[in-house]
C-alpha cells in the first residue's frame, strides 16, 4: 500500500492537461496520417469534447521530460497547499525535477524559492526572461494554455551549485538576461546555501532561459 501511494504522488497526477490546437489532423488523409504518427509520438491523447462538439487533444504531464512553469503569483499557494496534500499519505516528496518560474520571483522575497527547493526534488530552474507562458504575444492578443518550449537551454549559461566547494558558479554559455538579473540570482544562490547542505543536494542549477509558443 505504500509503495503504491509513493507512486502516485511522486506522478503529480493532478496536474492539469494541455488542451492543443492540431488543424492538421482535420485537412485531409495524408494530413491526418502525418498528424496522427505525431500525436501517438508525444503521448497525446484524443477525446470528444461535448461543448464544441468537436474532437480535443489533451498531452497530459510527463514528469520524465517536462517542466512545470509557476507564475510569480501562484508561488506562495504552491508551497502552502502542497504539504496539506500530502500530510496523510506515506510518501516521498513530489518529484518535479525542473521547474520555470518568472524572472521577477529574483526580486521578490528570497524565502520563496528556498520553500520551492525544500518540497520538491528539483535540479533545475529555470528563470524565465522576456514573454511568459500564457501571457500577451506582443499584439494585444492573449494566449492562453497551448505548448510552450524552451528556447535552447542547453547552451545557455547556468549558475551551478557544488556541493563539494559548497558555493555556486557560473558555466559558460549564450548569455540570456540582464547584468542585474545575473546578480540577483548570485544573491538568491548564496540565500540557499543553508537550504541545499540541510536536504543535501548534490546536483542543482538556475538556468536563464526565454520561451516560445509551439501549439
Amino acid at each position: 500500500m505504500a509503495a503504491s501511494a509513493s507512486r502516485q504522488c511522486n506522478n503529480i497526477s493532478s496536474l492539469a492537461d494541455v488542451y492543443l490546437e492540431l488543424p492538421l489532423f482535420f485537412v485531409n488523409h495524408e494530413a491526418n496520417r502525418i498528424a496522427a504518427a505525431w500525436v501517438r509520438e508525444q503521448g497525446i491523447l484524443m477525446a470528444f469534447c461535448q461543448d464544441r462538439q468537436t474532437h480535443a487533444f489533451l498531452r497530459p504531464y510527463d514528469m520524465n521530460r517536462d517542466t512545470v512553469y509557476v507564475p510569480a503569483g501562484e508561488i506562495n499557494q504552491l508551497s502552502s497547499s502542497v504539504p496539506s496534500m500530502f500530510e496523510h499519505v506515506c510518501c516521498s516528496e513530489p518529484s518535479m525535477a525542473r521547474i520555470a518560474v518568472p524572472e521577477e520571483v529574483f526580486y521578490q522575497d528570497s524565502d520563496t524559492l528556498a520553500e520551492l527547493l525544500s518540497l520538491f526534488l528539483m535540479e533545475t530552474l529555470y528563470v524565465i526572461v522576456g514573454i511568459q507562458p500564457g501571457s500577451g504575444n506582443g499584439d494585444g492578443v492573449q494566449r492562453l494554455g497551448g505548448r510552450w518550449q524552451l528556447a535552447s537551454p542547453q547552451s545557455n549559461m547556468a549558475l551551478v551549485w557544488s556541493r563539494s566547494r559548497g558555493c555556486f558558479h557560473w558555466r559558460g554559455g549564450e548569455t540570456v538576461g540582464s547584468e542585474e538579473l545575473h546578480g540577483r540570482m548570485e544573491q538568491a544562490g548564496k540565500e540557499l546555501i543553508r537550504t541545499l547542505d540541510w536536504i543535501r543536494v548534490d546536483c542543482f542549477e538556475m538556468l536563464p532561459v526565454s520561451v516560445v509558443r509551439i501549439t
